[in-house]
């Protein structure tokens, strides 16, 4: 009881004491060059401000249909406010990642009463993924975020009758569509329609018509539609078909990489650590919430829709990274922080569903530090390139002794203790994190190549090969603020899509405009563009490299 009234009494502190700390933790890691993974989104909105143009996104100056602008806007008006720097768009990715645990922290609240709401913004907070995810910038924070809202507001419409919330709900799908298209409509729908099957309620469907609501969401969503189907006549044709319907299938005309739905499943798992521990204390908690009917069940089947069916669309779709993942933690979360605050209260004794998975982590953290250290030069080491296998040893250490202790803990009731250490831990590992992906920048940044340019102080033109996704070519954009194009090598397929094609040159055109400029730039893998100069028989110097990368000056026959 103790426990209970203290969370009570004091859980409006405790919400700002999490946010508080988590600033110390995320924020921090802003200030670094950007990666060409994360660059198109630092690209343009840069390129929004320097065109002046709100309406149609570009990225490397040619228009780009894969993606509605809200999130690019935010970013630009972050530009305008502080400057034009990597910091400004991850702190923005960071501030959505913040305004979605505080909505899970919220449908927490309002679930599952007082004391749930900080532990659940708390969990979000320290989930291995999320910080990962923060570390770049991104726009699936503002999609999570505009999902979470709606089904908040839909579920308070569903508690209270009140057609403001109904209303609301609208707004934010069409903010969803706006930040990542037909996702941010389908995901809340089909969890609303599974939750109505699921609990015979399907003639409350009409309930959902409202004509202000839904003129709301036609003038957010339509508004910039139509305005940008206007301007880009093409624009529907590619966003729909190539966006949404080929994407679906599989049959995506960029070269992404994709996740196999094992693989996606399997990393999905892996990055909801710490809590992935907890999924037998989740499914218990929603076999006695549906045992237990009542409110209680209607609320579970409610999350366990939300649960199901952004990870049924992303299993069945061919286009698919890690951390889309995220989708599944809001309603996860809501659950566990139920879960939680019930053992704080001491309402829930099952010592070995909470202490024994830290043992199996410290087990399998020592077994892997032996491993690493005996084997540290075998082949399957080197295939797992591990950015600093330094910094491995010591995160293995660590965990070793944190699941230790929290095991320790938790069977002999140390909740404090135990809490502390899971705290900690984490902070830790988001520190180890973070210095891996400073460990592993040289591979992932072409930035070393912009640099070298921007000290020729020239005006000749650039070209790169090699890359994973077109799109990475944004950091070259970002840090020479100039055009790039992409050299189409004899192996590369040119993209169905002709918005693409503008950005691909072939051999000939390419000696047609080292003719004309006299001199060029081309940036890619050493090797293979050594090679292929070679056979077009021109003069080029390596100026610089990093990791398997270099640039090329090259000059006229």
């Amino acid at each position: 009881m103790k426990a209970k009234k203290w969370l009570y009494k004091n859980e409006k502190k405790l919400w700002i004491l999490v946010f508080l700390l988590a600033s110390l933790v995320y924020f921090p890691t802003t200030n670094r060059p950007i990666r060409d993974a994360e660059s198109k989104y630092v690209e343009i909105p840069r390129e929004m401000l320097e065109k002046g143009d709100w309406i149609t996104p570009h990225l490397d100056f040619v228009k780009y249909y894969t993606k509605p602008p809200l999130s690019f806007w935010t970013v630009a008006l972050g530009y305008k406010l502080f400057g034009v720097h990597p910091w400004v768009a991850r702190s923005i990715n960071i501030l959505w990642g913040f305004f979605l645990a505080f909505l899970i922290g919220k449908m927490a609240s309002y679930m599952f009463g007082k004391g749930t709401a900080p532990i659940a913004s708390a969990c979000f907070l320290m989930t291995s993924e999320v910080f990962a995810y923060s570390l770049d910038a991104g726009i699936e924070f503002a999609l999570i975020s505009c999902i979470t809202a709606s089904l908040i507001c839909f579920w308070l419409f569903l508690e209270r009758g009140e057609k403001k919330y109904l209303r609301y709900f609208y707004l934010w799908i069409g903010l969803g569509y706006l930040t990542k298209g037909f996702l941010g409509i389908v995901i809340p729908f089909g969890t609303i329609l599974l939750f109505f099957i699921l609990t015979r309620q399907f003639f409350k469907i009409e309930s959902l018509f409202d004509s202000l609501g839904i003129a709301l969401f036609f003038m957010l969503a339509l508004s910039w539609t139509v305005v940008m189907s206007v301007k880009n006549p093409d624009f529907l044709n590619y966003f729909i078909i190539n966006e949404h319907i080929a994407r679906l299938i599989g049959k995506k005309d960029t070269s992404e990489a994709l996740f196999s739905t094992k693989l996606f499943l399997i990393h999905m798992a892996g990055e909801f650590f710490p809590w992935i521990f907890y999924l037998p204390v989740i499914l218990r908690s929603v076999y006695k919430g549906i045992k237990r009917g009542g409110t209680d069940r209607k609320k579970i089947i409610f999350l366990i829709c939300w649960a199901f069916t952004p990870l049924f669309i992303f299993c069945y779709s061919k286009s698919k990274v890690d951390f889309y993942g995220m989708h599944v933690y809001p309603p996860l979360l809501i659950l566990l922080s139920k879960e939680i605050r019930l053992f704080l209260e001491k309402k829930n004794t099952m010592l070995n569903l909470w202490a024994y998975p830290w043992l199996i982590m410290a087990i399998l953290a020592i077994c892997s530090f032996v491993f690493l250290c005996v084997e540290s030069d075998s082949s399957i080491i080197k295939s797992l390139d591990i950015p600093s296998l330094f910094w491995a040893k010591i995160f293995l250490i660590v965990s070793f002794l944190a699941g230790f202790v929290i095991w320790t803990s938790l069977k002999k009731r140390l909740v404090g203790v135990s809490i502390f250490t899971v705290a900690a831990y984490m902070c830790f590992f988001f520190f180890c994190t973070e210095k891996m992906y400073v460990a592993d920048f040289e591979k992932d940044s072409m930035k070393f190549a912009a640099d070298i340019y921007n000290q020729m102080a020239t005006d000749a033109p650039i070209f790169c090969t090699d890359l994973p996704e077109f799109a990475h070519i944004a950091t070259i954009n970002f840090y020479t603020g100039k055009q790039a194009y992409i050299l189409k090598m004899p192996e590369d397929e040119l993209p169905a899509y002709k918005d693409r094609r503008r950005m691909y040159i072939e051999a000939g055109d390419f000696l047609r405009i080292l003719k004309d400029k006299k001199t060029a730039f081309v940036i890619g893998n050493t090797k293979h563009v050594d090679e292929y100069l070679s056979k077009l028989g021109l003069r080029y110097q390596l100026l610089g490299t990093s990791h398997n990368r270099g640039i090329f000056l090259v000059s006229a026959k």
